[in-house]
């Protein structure tokens, strides 16, 4: 799972008005920010993005 940085908008077991946690994103969480008891201020990977593979020039002429 992604991890995100969320701040609370108003005050809630999940975090108090103005605080940031950076969390592991779960079904809840998206549900609070759907309320908008919360909100996502990054999202964080951990993975880095796979680069794509580049074909050689010369890979179709023979």
């Amino acid at each position: 799972m992604a991890k995100v940085t969320i701040e609370g908008v108003i005050n809630s077991d999940v975090c108090q008005r103005g605080e940031q946690h950076t969390v592991e994103w779960t079904a809840r969480l998206n549900g609070l920010a759907k309320s908008r008891i919360i909100k996502v201020i990054e999202r964080h990977t951990d993975e880095p993005k796979p680069k794509r593979a580049r074909r050689s020039r010369s890979a179709g002429t023979q």
